[in-house]
């Protein structure tokens, strides 16, 4: 079996890689992230020809988006809880 496709969205842009290749490609704000990660995953399997993609792009579903949004949230409530704490000053 071939090795996984990695995925990371970073503030620059969205990477895929494997131990043989890595592909990147600048955050484009008119379009939606999922499109752009399987543009990246696209790319990445031109360019490598040599791992599995499916989960790469399986991360580029509504439900990448999903966890996306619920893991800026919980960091929001995260972020909020702790200014609470240091005003108390705990």
């Amino acid at each position: 079996m071939s090795e996984q496709a990695r995925v990371q969205v970073e503030a620059r842009g969205i990477l895929v890689g494997c131990s043989a290749n890595a592909t990147q490609l600048a955050l484009d704000s008119k379009q939606e992230l999922r499109d752009q990660v399987s543009s990246a995953v696209f790319a990445h399997e031109r360019q490598c020809g040599q791992c599995d993609t499916t989960a790469a792009y399986e991360q580029g579903s509504p439900g990448f988006l999903k966890s996306i949004e619920a893991a800026r949230s919980m960091q929001d409530q995260m972020d909020e809880k702790g200014a609470d704490n240091e005003r108390r000053g705990d």
